[in-house]
């Protein structure tokens, strides 16, 4: 990664942050653990491409993070059903 790009990624964690704080504030209903999910992955992407380098990992690498990244959709996906279904 160039150093002329740390601003830029600065800026879009600092944007989704700022995102997560303000949608705590707003009745999303039902929808909120979700929007937070997929603002959490926007933020983990950014970190992953930008300071891990990701995509210049191997193979072993790739299926790491596939591994890591069915596990937490199955997580979520067991909490959002257990939320849904009370």
């Amino acid at each position: 990664m160039t150093a002329s790009r740390l601003p830029l990624v600065l800026l879009a964690l600092v944007a989704l942050t700022i995102t997560t704080f303000l949608l705590a504030h707003v009745d999303t209903g039902a929808f909120a653990p979700l929007i937070a999910f997929a603002i959490a992955a926007a933020k983990a992407s950014i970190v992953l491409v930008a300071f891990m380098e990701f995509r210049r990992a191997g193979p072993v690498a790739w299926t790491a993070i596939a591994v890591a990244a069915f596990f937490i959709l199955l997580l979520a996906f067991g909490a959002l059903t257990d939320v849904a279904l009370r």
